[in-house]
């Protein structure tokens, strides 16, 4: 027969596995209402975008007005290429690959606020092709 000690034991061992449990079901329902509210945030990218589409064909001053915006917006040549936009011209202080910087964790704001991007996988900020690299000049390896 186990002594009260050794009940009370065995009873906390099984209360951590239950704790374990309810979180990771938790963890599940988050997940769940996360994908879900991905999966509506791009439905309504697409049905927003079929609605634009559709006025550019038939409202020529929209299309026009929605152009010069696309214009302004779109830098990388890929998006740019699907609206029939021209590249834009590489300034030659711009990177053409990502670029990892040196920030402390005290200046993370302004380098975030500068245009610096957070890679979570090597855990260090960089800056993104394209971007102007002069104003990271101090965060360089």
């Amino acid at each position: 027969m186990a002594t009260i000690d050794e009940r009370i034991t065995a009873l906390e061992a099984k209360l951590e596995q239950e704790k374990a449990k309810k979180q990771k079901i938790e963890a599940m329902k988050v997940t769940a209402l996360m994908k879900g509210n991905s999966s509506s945030d791009t439905r309504r990218k697409i049905l927003a975008g079929s609605l634009v589409l559709k006025e550019m064909l038939t409202d020529d001053t929209f299309k026009v007005s929605f152009l010069a915006r696309l214009n302004a917006h779109l830098k990388r040549a890929d998006d740019r290429a699907l609206f029939d936009l021209p590249p834009l011209a590489v300034d030659p202080i711009e990177t053409t690959a990502d670029t990892f910087l040196n920030v402390p964790i005290e200046q993370k704001d302004e380098a975030k606020h500068l245009g610096a991007r957070w890679n979570a996988e090597v855990k260090k900020w960089f800056v993104p092709a394209g971007v102007d690299i002069d104003k990271f000049t101090k965060w360089l390896p």
